[in-house]
């Protein structure tokens, strides 16, 4: 990294204090009223940031992709010291969702407006014909060989008893992950739709920083987007959030794919989750051991979280009744995000479908 960029002249503010973010691909530096982003010079094996042009050519991607989700974010590209940066417009972090996530913090007014966001941003998402089942099909035999590859971690029974069930639910599910491909329901989507990822802006959630340096990565099933923000909700204590967030959901979009999806959720999740145990682990590896345990711990109960998705849970269904006023909805609204695996079950109310039915909803 270049020190000159912790200096606030080189990006036009002389004597301004530089605040510095770095992460895994990336140094983002702060000052004043805007944020630089400064891609790292390397390689992985899902990227290459390798030479001064690709680094400019994916700022642009990221530019362009992102103000679809957040046009009153990102500005522009410029050269600073030779090295391609994009300009965004700074926020207040404590406005990140996940600054405010944790212990039901998320209240129900916000946790619709996470759900409008995400239906917006998958009703605008440019269609592809990708392959969902294949999608998820890679990605269960990296989670199974990872697993496997540090025993250390997470014992190897278990591992070799995840990838089994992973394989047998995603076979059992390959006719319906393949109708909603048919069905346009694998686009161009964010990708990376977490709490870190999702800022209030104005009290409206927006999405913010989705992928852009692999379009495989990001095309994936609508449902498969939202169930990373499921999912870190629901880590994050925030069960109730997610189950309202998906029941919004749902009931903005009026899809009956999208109902017929809900079977393809808990392997969904169970995906998403294990993802986040091989970050936690990979972090892990790179630590000295007496500083490397807490990682490991992150890691295993994030395995943990994928085994219970993965569980079959009991089918159950539950009918509340009673006169007009006396507590129905509030009562099924409390029930719903306790009943079977996160993030719950789906709270039907008959006085909407009513609605629906009648074209008046």
């Amino acid at each position: 990294m270049n020190p000159r960029f912790l200096e606030g002249a080189a990006w036009g503010f002389p004597g301004e204090p530089v605040e510095h973010i770095e992460t895994h691909a990336a140094h983002v530096f702060l000052v004043s009223a805007w944020a630089f982003k400064v891609k790292k010079e390397i390689v992985l094996p899902y990227l290459d940031f390798s030479t001064s042009e690709r680094r400019r050519a994916m700022l642009a991607d990221e530019l362009a992709i992102n103000r679809r989700f957040a046009p009153q974010i990102y500005e522009k590209v410029i050269e600073v010291e030779g090295e391609p940066a994009l300009v965004m417009h700074r926020f207040d972090n404590r406005l990140l969702l996940s600054a405010l996530v944790g212990g039901g913090r998320v209240g129900d007014g916000l946790a619709r407006g996470l759900a409008e966001a995400a239906a917006r941003s998958h009703d605008s998402a440019e269609r592809s014909d990708a392959s969902g089942s294949a999608i998820l099909k890679g990605l269960g035999a990296q989670l199974g060989e990872a697993f496997l590859a540090s025993p250390e971690i997470f014992p190897a029974a278990a591992a070799r008893a995840f990838a089994a069930s992973h394989g047998a639910t995603l076979e059992r599910l390959t006719p319906t992950l393949d109708l909603r491909s048919a069905a346009g329901l694998v686009p161009r989507c964010h990708g990376d739709m977490h709490c870190g990822n999702i800022v209030l802006l104005g009290g409206v959630p927006t999405l913010f920083d989705a992928i852009e340096f692999s379009e495989k990565i990001a095309t994936i099933d609508v449902l498969y987007d939202l169930a990373y923000l499921l999912m870190d909700l629901v880590h994050h204590g925030e069960a109730r959030a997610a189950n309202i967030v998906l029941g919004h959901y749902l009931g903005l979009r009026r899809s009956a794919e999208d109902l017929s999806g809900l079977a393809l959720l808990p392997l969904f999740l169970a995906t998403r989750v294990g993802v986040r145990a091989l970050v936690a682990a990979d972090r892990a590896h790179e630590l000295v051991p007496e500083e490397a345990q807490p990682r490991r711990a992150e890691a295993l109960s994030y395995f943990r979280a994928a085994e219970r998705f993965l569980a079959p849970p009991r089918p159950m269904l539950i009918c509340i009744g009673g006169l007009s006023g006396t507590g129905k909805s509030t009562l099924a609204a409390s029930l719903a995000p306790l009943l079977g695996t996160p993030p719950g079950a789906l709270h039907i109310r008959s006085d909407v479908e009513r609605k629906i039915l009648a074209g008046v909803a």
